[in-house]
C-alpha cells in the first residue's frame, strides 16, 4: 500500500482514538494544558498522537466570539456561561452600548444582544463604553461598567438584560480617589460581603453597601508593583488571588501577573507573569483577563482578550479561553495562550464529565 497524505490522515485518527480510549479507561489521571485528563507520565507519546489528530480534524477555538471584542468578563449563571465584553473595533475605544454572549459548554457562543446602550439609558454619559463586570446578589443582576471615564452600575431581573441604570449618575466619578476610574470588577466572598475592584495607573477596592449600589467606605489603595489596569478577584481554598494587566494595552507585551493575600483588602505582592505574548504563534497583548471557576471540581479557565488575528492592535481585539492550572503549593500555572483553544465543551454542571468535542458559530 502507498503511504499517500489520506493514508497519513487515517493513520492520524486512528492513533487518535485509539490513544482517547486508551485515556479514559485510564485511572491514573493529570491534568492537561489543552483541557483533557491525560494518564500518567507514561502516557505522554500517546497524548501527542491525540493532541495531533485534534489538531488535524479540528478547528481553532480560539478566539471564542465572533467580531472585535475586549475585556471579557465571564460568569455561570444558571448552567449557563456568559461572558460580558468590551465591544471593540472602534477608534479611541468609543463604543456606547454592552453586549453578552452565552453558552452552555465555553465553545459554542450566542450573541444575546445589547443589554445596555449608553445614549438611551444614561443621562450622565454616552460613549466609552468600558470593562463590564457583573454579580448577581438577591436574585437581581448587578452590571458594573465605565462610561467617560466613570463607574456606573445597572440592574436586571435577567443575566441578559435589558438593565437599567440604578442611579441616574455615576457610582464612582471620573478620575476619583487617585486613578482613572475604569475597569470595575465586583466579588462577593463567602460571608456575602462585597467588594468593588477598579482602576487604571492604580489599583482601588472599596467595600459595597448591602444595597450593591453604594459605597460602605473610602476606597483604599492596593496597588502592586507592575500593575497597570484590569483588576481581577478569585478566592480558592481560603487564599485571596489578585489579577491585573500590565503595560499599555496598545502594547504587544500587554500581559496578566498576580499576587495572593489571605485577605481581600490584601497587600498583594507581585508572584509573577501567568499570560504573555506567544509571537511565534502570533500571539500578542494577552491581558485584561476573568477567570472562570467550575463549583464543585477545582476546575479554572483564563477568559482574555489578544491583538486580533490577523492584523489587530489596541482597538481591534478578540476574546480566547484557555485552561488553567494550580500548583500543589497554590502558585498558578502560567497559561499557555492558545490558537486551538478548547478542545472539547465543558459541562457547566458540577462532577460532570466535558461534553463532546464542538466548533465555534
Amino acid at each position: 500500500m502507498r503511504y499517500t497524505p489520506i493514508v497519513d490522515s487515517l493513520v492520524r485518527l486512528g492513533c487518535a482514538l485509539l490513544s482517547f480510549t486508551l485515556l479514559c479507561c485510564s485511572n491514573q489521571t493529570t491534568p492537561h494544558p489543552a483541557g483533557l485528563l491525560v494518564p500518567g507520565p507514561s502516557s505522554v507519546e500517546a497524548y501527542a498522537h491525540v493532541d495531533a489528530g485534534i489538531r488535524a480534524f479540528g478547528s481553532n477555538a480560539n478566539p471564542v466570539l465572533p467580531g472585535y471584542n475586549a475585556d471579557p468578563q465571564v460568569a455561570l449563571f444558571d448552567d449557563t456561561f456568559y461572558i460580558y465584553p468590551t465591544t471593540d473595533g472602534f477608534a479611541n475605544w468609543a463604543s456606547t452600548s454592552f453586549s453578552v454572549f452565552s453558552s452552555t459548554n465555553l465553545v459554542n457562543w450566542t450573541n444575546r444582544g445589547v443589554i445596555l446602550d449608553l445614549p438611551k439609558e444614561l443621562t450622565w454619559a454616552t460613549n466609552r463604553a468600558w470593562a463590564p463586570g457583573i454579580a448577581l446578589k438577591g436574585g437581581v443582576y448587578y452590571l458594573y461598567f465605565a462610561a467617560a471615564q466613570a463607574i456606573g452600575v445597572a440592574t436586571s431581573a435577567s443575566p441578559t438584560g435589558p438593565f437599567k441604570d440604578a442611579l441616574g449618575h455615576p457610582l464612582i466619578s471620573a478620575w476619583s480617589y487617585g486613578v482613572q476610574t475604569i475597569d470595575p470588577y465586583p466579588f462577593i466572598d463567602d460571608d456575602g460581603m462585597a467588594y468593588l475592584y477598579f482602576g487604571s495607573g492604580g489599583a482601588r477596592v472599596v467595600r459595597l453597601s448591602g444595597d450593591m449600589i453604594s459605597l460602605a467606605g473610602t476606597p483604599r489603595d492596593i496597588t502592586p508593583t507592575g500593575y497597570n489596569e484590569g483588576s481581577v478577584m478569585l478566592k480558592r481554598g481560603g487564599t485571596y488571588y489578585f489579577f491585573w494587566s500590565e503595560n499599555d494595552t496598545r502594547s504587544a507585551k500587554y500581559q496578566v501577573a498576580y499576587g495572593r493575600a489571605q485577605s481581600p483588602l490584601g497587600p498583594f505582592d507581585r508572584i509573577g507573569v501567568i499570560l504573555e505574548e506567544n509571537p511565534a504563534l502570533g500571539i500578542l497583548a494577552t491581558g485584561h483577563n476573568s477567570i472562570l471557576a467550575l463549583p464543585g471540581r477545582d476546575e479554572y479557565y483564563m477568559v482574555y482578550h489578544r491583538f486580533a488575528i490577523p492584523g489587530g492592535d489596541g482597538y481591534h481585539r478578540e476574546v480566547c479561553v484557555d485552561r488553567m492550572y494550580f500548583n500543589s503549593d497554590g502558585t498558578i500555572v502560567p497559561v499557555r495562550p492558545t490558537l486551538q483553544g478548547l478542545r472539547a465543551g465543558v459541562s457547566p454542571s458540577p462532577f460532570e464529565l466535558p461534553v463532546g468535542a464542538a466548533t465555534t458559530k
